[in-house]
Formats: structure tokens, C-alpha cells, sequence
């Protein structure tokens, strides 16, 4: 009787250290957009990565054309691109982009290592499901602004295998703690 009671005290405090210790969904969405913010591809982009919590109603306005349902609201995921002339992020904004998908159309991640002129930069792809939302917002210099659909959204970074992973698995893991099934794409 007393080893029954030790195994079930044992089981416990394994459940709650598990919960206590567990990422909640504000942590991995913080985790995600603090390394996309921080491992920015070239030294004249700025990127950024949002989700709900960080954004203005009007934003998504703008970059998808469209007022959204307060369902999608809360599921949005923004990845932008701001280019800038010349060196660093001192010069004027000459392009940009924001790529504005609903979570739960992500159907699959994966990463690659791409070759980018002079030097190679990851790409983590998020493949999307038909259904969602998934735009692209694209405003160059001097031209009107565009509105497309992605089948993919793409998120540069530097060369770092290992962050590119890690992202990846964060992803993943907010998928599960949001009831969706994320598949690891770089599997096949």
C-alpha cells in the first residue's frame, strides 16, 4: 500500500512539473517573433513577425483588404519585410511586404537552406491549406499597393540551421497547444 501511494505521489508531481514548466501560448508566440525579429536575412531589411496580441485591427485591414471576423482576428499570424535603401535600417522604406495568414490554414513547416547571391539565407515555409486567409501585402516605392494569395508564406532569416529548426518546432508546438496539426515537412 505505502509503494502504491509513493507511485501515485511520484506521478503527480511529474504531472505538475510538466505544467508548471510547460511554454504557454504567449511564451511561444514571444519565442517566435524575437528570433524572426532578431535574425533578420540582410542587414537593410527589418523583419517582424505579429500575431494577435500585437496587432491593430486597422493593420490587418490594410494588409489583407478586408475587415475580418473576430474568429480570424484571433488566429492571425504577420510576417513582414521591410526593405530600406542603402546601408542598415537608416534609409528610406522602399519596399514593403506583409504576409497575413490564419493559423489554422497551416497545414505543414519546413525549412531550407537557400542560396541568396553572395551568401545563403533559411527559408521556413508554412504550407497553407485553401479556405483561410492567406495574403500577401506588397507596397514597392511609388506603386499602389497589391494585394495577392499565397499558397506558402516564406520567412527569411539568417544562416542558422539551428533557429531555423527551432522556429519550426515552435511553430509546431503552438499549433498543438492551439488544436492544430502542424506536420514537420522536412520529414519526406
Amino acid at each position: 500500500m505505502k509503494d502504491l501511494k509513493t507511485l501515485i505521489a511520484t506521478l503527480i508531481l511529474i504531472v505538475l512539473c510538466n505544467i508548471g514548466f510547460a511554454q504557454s501560448i504567449t511564451d511561444i508566440k514571444e519565442y517566435i517573433s524575437l528570433q524572426i525579429d532578431t535574425y533578420t536575412p540582410l542587414r537593410s531589411y527589418d523583419n517582424y513577425a505579429l500575431f494577435t496580441d500585437d496587432i491593430v485591427k486597422l493593420h490587418t485591414k490594410i494588409f489583407t483588404g478586408k475587415e475580418l471576423s473576430e474568429d480570424v482576428y484571433n488566429n492571425i499570424f504577420i510576417y513582414g519585410i521591410e526593405a530600406h535603401r542603402g546601408e542598415g535600417l537608416s534609409g528610406d522604406i522602399w519596399l514593403e511586404e506583409a504576409q497575413t495568414i490564419d493559423l489554422r490554414g497551416v497545414t505543414k513547416i519546413s525549412t531550407i537552406r537557400y542560396p541568396d547571391k553572395n551568401r545563403y539565407t533559411y527559408r521556413i515555409i508554412l504550407h497553407l491549406e485553401p479556405g483561410y486567409l492567406r495574403t500577401k501585402y506588397t507596397h514597392a516605392f511609388s506603386n499602389e499597393a497589391e494585394i495577392t494569395y499565397l499558397d506558402k508564406l516564406q520567412i527569411l532569416i539568417s544562416d542558422d540551421s539551428e533557429i531555423a529548426k527551432k522556429i519550426k518546432m515552435a511553430f509546431m508546438d503552438l499549433g498543438r497547444k492551439m488544436g492544430i496539426d502542424i506536420k514537420d515537412g522536412d520529414l519526406y
